[in-house]
């Protein structure tokens, strides 16, 4: 099962470690993290879950069990609203897109930017 879910911030360790053991009992394999405000880039592991993020402050993470993550090719940090995940499966291949979109209150050419990267990756 894939899920999303926007977190609004894991700054501290153990809020994550709560987070991951709450993905294994809902059963989720992936999952996209919005807007988790965790500083630096990191892979931490916990409970059979990996959660990976990319090096922007306000930005994306991705979730995942240790069941998929030796079908995991690749993981792009793009910028603070993408983070793109690739995982062979097969004959082929799929891609895990975790996207923090702007809201209303941004300014037009900042949500055209990040629909444009969007439509790049």
């Amino acid at each position: 099962m894939v899920g999303a879910w926007n977190i609004r911030s894991l700054r501290q360790y153990d809020w994550l470690t709560l987070l991951l053991r709450e993905l294994g009992m809902l059963r989720i394999e992936m999952a996209a993290l919005l807007k988790v405000r965790r500083p630096g880039s990191s892979r931490i592991s916990v409970g059979g879950y990996t959660a990976l993020s990319g090096h922007h402050p306000q930005g994306v993470a991705i979730a995942i069990c240790s069941t998929l993550q030796p079908s995991v090719v690749e993981v792009i940090p793009v910028d603070e609203h993408l983070m793109v995940l690739r995982q062979k499966i097969a004959f082929c291949f799929t891609s895990l897109i975790a996207m923090y979109a702007p809201n209303n209150a941004c300014k037009l050419d900042m949500k055209e930017m990040v629909y444009a990267k969007l439509a790049s990756v």
